[in-house]
């Protein structure tokens, strides 16, 4: 999980996930919490709001 302060998704926040992703191939999920309005499928991660969080975590496997 990152963190990003901007209301608008930017397609370089996800490098980081994404280089994680390779080395560790088997994570199950990915996501970047921002200030925006609308949590949203990305194709590396999920973009999710800070007002969704709670939610996206509870829907985590255990």
């Amino acid at each position: 999980m990152e963190i990003k302060s901007g209301a608008t998704i930017s397609a370089a926040w996800f490098a980081g996930l994404r280089r994680i992703r390779r080395t560790i191939p088997d994570i199950s999920s990915a996501a970047i919490v921002y200030g925006g309005g609308l949590s949203q499928e990305r194709t590396d991660a999920t973009a999710v709001t800070l007002s969704e969080l709670a939610d996206f975590l509870n829907s985590l496997d255990p």
